[in-house]
């Protein structure tokens, strides 16, 4: 026997691009036949294959079953790619198809089904009831009643219910008790009155489960083989009867042809039938039956071309009327011209035959809506091929040779070209598409690339768009394109840049392009981008290994972005780069320090920038930064100072400049509160100091800062909050230029220093902020100033986070974060 297989099998053996040329040889019909045998316990199918040109290949395939369940298949050919191909494709579709998807596999595989048609062949030749021998002392008799079943979606469906009763001296039965089958095929049960033949209905019709009264019925429906076969044993029993005990007995008889005719009925045409000889009744099993209640006689239905499929669907066909019945009688001479029915009317067409003619080609490129679930809409991009012969498009796969199309009053015989039509298929193969399995039977041949609707399957048919549709074109292929295929490629040529200022010297940055006057933002793209790469080597081998990017920017609609473009804007990221970069706007933050970063944005020539007037001179300033400029000491600042103290206050007055802040980190009693002063000074000198300006210390230098500003700068005026009295010189603050407290302090006055904003906040032995969870530092972290700058002669004692807390209070962001 063979295992059993499935499509993911076949696929798995020949390869998927394979299996598609196998599917639609299989459904072309180019498996002529099929032989299975048993080769040293290795099950083995061999099969003639048509191919091109009407020659013939020999397949020889192998399948064997691992304890694992796992299936191995060896195939081989006589074509010219020998093994695994699209001829063992097909094979093995016919295999599945034929044995697997026509009938209902059953549980039992031990050769059931050579028994049960064995056993149905064995029925089918004796049509005289066996004589039945009952002992004399047994009266009951078990009877089977037909009954149309009507509950089912089947209109034409027939059940059998099984009913126990006596048989009366004076002839007919008594009263009928109900008797389900599964007590006529328990071994412990005594019943006298089942012969073998009911043990065998009952084999049939039940299952091998325990039997109890309260759970089994007495009614069976028959359906397919099975049903058919236990049929024919109750016919030959000579205890069936329809719909009632005391109908007479039905007998088995001989098949009877069905014909269908189409009657006028009113302003309609009805489809009847009639069989030969007459028979009042129809139902199906398997097959259809008649019965003849004038004669008790059963028996097959059967017509010399159609299915019992195609019987059932003629006659549930409903009345035509009138404005219909001439576009009936096409369809029905078009697509079942095999079958010679009848039409509702006659049609007078001319008839003109094509052959020996080549089809033109025609692909069609188009899409089709489908919505998932509180999903957008989304399209399934295909392309729709049809071969044209004179004024006939065909649009299914040539399954048969000759097929009849009308047109204009015109009846056109074609001999399709199928070796023609099998080469455009393989033109399509070649180039990467697919055939979609659902399309096959259907009225279009849609072809598409696998996958959902991504960037690579962007590209895929970008690439077929523009490379391969002119190579078609050129081989003569006509080409449309539907209005529903708005799969739309970009490329921009203006790119812009938008900076927005936040608060506390923060900034939002955009990137992005200009298409149809709308702007999109390209950084959640480029942050993508990075984060696919990994690395900045895998980056750059990136960029490197294609020349444009495929972006998505609206449904169904992708920006092309040349990579050499978009690389000096992921370098810049690689350097503002966190775990999540961009804002739920998709803009990219950053601080002013950080501006520094995104110089070779702001000298990027085919950038347009917007909002950016301040970072780009800023930019200007640092790209024509010669060195340090010295600066003149302020006059009445009462030190002379030293070479590196001068070099000190020119290095913060540069900081200020350039709107950066720093750590002034000389060592204990090289004068940082000197350099401070001078620097402050320097600053009200020159017009600049418009608001007052905040030192924060340890509560034992509080004295030393008021001493050395008097002594140093007397024209600073200083302001000291320290000690209970601080309170009634709070509203003072805006009246000084400096303004002196402690970090104690700073709880305590948290709310009123917050009001306030500084020209500058320095903070003396910085270090004292170095956790950046404590109170403290969270709250100077708040206070708000133009400048900012921390005095320490130890900056780092224990780890890189204290260094980190310092930053963060200085340029916010420029570090990254904490981790």
């Amino acid at each position: 026997m063979i295992p059993e297989l499935d499509s993911a099998d076949i696929k798995r053996c020949c390869g998927a691009s394979t299996y598609q040329r196998g599917l639609v040889y299989f459904e072309q019909g180019k498996v002529l036949g099929v032989e299975v045998s048993e080769y040293s316990g290795v099950p083995l199918i061999k099969a003639s294959v048509a191919g091109r040109n009407d020659r013939v290949y020999e397949v020889n395939v192998e399948v064997r079953q691992y304890e694992d369940n796992y299936l191995e298949i060896d195939g081989d050919c006589t074509c010219p790619a020998q093994i695994d191909c699209k001829h063992v494709a097909a094979t093995l579709l016919h295999v599945i198809h034929k044995s697997g998807d026509t009938q209902e596999k059953n549980e039992d595989q031990d050769g059931a089904s050579d028994w049960l048609d064995g056993l149905k062949k064995a029925s089918q030749k004796v049509f005289k009831k066996k004589a039945e021998h009952f002992p004399e002392d047994v009266s009951q008799r078990l009877l089977y009643i037909l009954e149309p079943q009507g509950e089912t979606r089947n209109s034409w469906g027939v059940a059998v219910s099984t009913q126990r009763v006596r048989k009366l001296k004076k002839g007919g039965y008594g009263k009928a008790s109900n008797f389900p089958l599964e007590k006529a095929r328990e071994g412990t049960y005594s019943t006298d009155f089942v012969q073998q033949i009911d043990r065998d209905i009952a084999q049939l019709l039940t299952t091998k489960q325990e039997f109890y009264y309260y759970n089994f019925s007495n009614s069976y429906p028959l359906r397919r083989e099975i049903g058919e076969l236990a049929l024919h044993k109750m016919l030959l029993s000579g205890r069936c009867h329809w719909a009632d005990k005391d109908s007479p007995p039905l007998r088995l008889s001989n098949t009877r042809d069905i014909q269908f005719d189409w009657q006028p009925s009113g302003n309609q045409q009805t489809l009847t039938h009639r069989l030969e000889p007459p028979a009042r009744h129809l139902f199906r099993s398997d097959s259809f039956w008649y019965l003849d209640t004038d004669k008790q006689e059963a028996g097959q239905v059967r017509h010399a071309s159609l299915t019992p499929d195609q019987i059932e669907a003629l006659l549930n066909a409903p009345p035509i009327p009138a404005e219909r019945l001439e576009a009936v009688s096409q369809q029905l001479l078009l697509e079942t011209p095999e079958y010679d029915l009848p039409t509702p009317v006659g049609l007078e067409l001319e008839e003109i035959t094509i052959k020996d003619e080549k089809p033109a080609l025609q692909l069609r490129l188009l899409s089709r809506g489908k919505n998932p679930p509180n999903e957008e809409p989304q399209r399934l991009y295909c392309a729709g091929l049809g071969f044209i012969y004179g004024p006939v498009k065909m649009e299914t796969l040539g399954l048969h040779r000759v097929t009849r199309s009308v047109h204009a009053n015109t009846l056109y015989r074609i001999e399709r070209e199928l070796d023609a039509e099998q080469s455009a298929l393989d033109t399509l193969f070649e180039l990467g598409l697919r055939l979609e399995e659902n399309s096959l039977g259907k009225q279009s041949l849609d072809w598409s690339f696998p996958g959902e609707l991504n960037e690579d399957l962007a590209w895929r048919w970008h690439h077929f768009i523009e490379e391969d549709i002119p190579r078609l074109q050129k081989l003569g292929w006509q080409i449309d394109i539907d209005p529903s295929f708005n799969l739309r490629f970009d490329e921009a040529e203006e790119w812009h840049a938008e900076l927005e200022e936040q608060q506390n010297q923060w900034f939002s940055l955009t990137l992005g392009v200009e298409i149809d006057g709308k702007r999109i933002n390209l950084l959640p793209i480029l942050v993508d981008i990075l984060s696919r790469a990994g690395s900045s080597e895998q980056l750059r081998a990136l960029l490197e290994s294609q020349p444009h990017f495929l972006a998505s920017v609206g449904h169904n609609h992708w920006l092309k972005i040349p990579s050499a473009r978009i690389k000096p804007m992921l370098d810049t990221l690689v350097e503002l780069y966190d775990q999540q970069p961009l804002d739920k706007d998709g803009a990219l933050e950053f601080s002013r320090p950080q501006s520094v970063q995104i110089s070779s944005l702001l000298n990027d020539p085919q950038l347009t920038w917007h909002g950016a007037e301040e970072l780009q001179r800023l930019n200007n300033l640092l790209t024509n930064f010669k060195g340090i400029d010295s600066v003149s000491i302020p006059h009445g600042f009462n030190a002379d100072l030293r070479d590196y103290q001068h070099e000190g206050l020119n290095w913060l007055q540069f900081l200020r400049e350039f709107e950066f802040n720093g750590v002034l980190a000389d060592d204990m009693g090289l004068g940082k509160t000197v350099q401070t002063l001078a620097h402050l000074l320097k600053e009200k000198q020159d017009g600049r100091m418009t608001l007052p300006c905040l030192i924060i210390a340890p509560t034992s230098l509080m004295g030393n800062w008021r001493r050395e500003a008097e002594r140093f700068a007397p024209e600073l005026k200083v302001l000291v909050l320290h000690g209970n009295e601080r309170h009634f010189h709070f509203h003072r603050i805006t009246e000084h230029d400096v303004i002196l407290t402690t970090y104690p302090l700073l709880r305590r006055d948290k709310d009123l220093l917050l009001d306030h904003e500084f020209h500058y906040i320095v903070l003396d032995e910085a270090q004292f902020i170095k956790n950046p969870k404590s109170q403290t530092t969270q709250i100077v972290y708040e206070l708000k100033g133009n400048h900012r700058l921390c005095l320490t002669g130890t900056p780092m004692e224990n780890h890189l986070g204290e260094l980190w807390s310092m930053f963060h209070f200085l340029m916010p962001g420029y570090l990254g974060n904490l981790k």
